[in-house]
């Protein structure tokens, strides 16, 4: 992600903040699943559950 290109910046942000990533091909399109920690309250501590 170049501090010079315009858009399509999402996939970047989602690849720094989740746990794990996927992208599976299907009959028609593709199946795109990601991992995050949520966070319990303002302190930030984990919740210790996937979203």
């Amino acid at each position: 992600m170049g501090p010079g290109r315009v858009g399509q910046h999402g996939l970047g942000i989602v690849m720094a903040v989740c746990q794990s990533f996927e992208v599976r091909r299907e009959p028609v399109g593709e199946r795109v699943r990601a991992a995050i920690v949520l966070a319990d309250g303002a302190g930030g501590d984990r919740a210790g559950r996937l979203l």
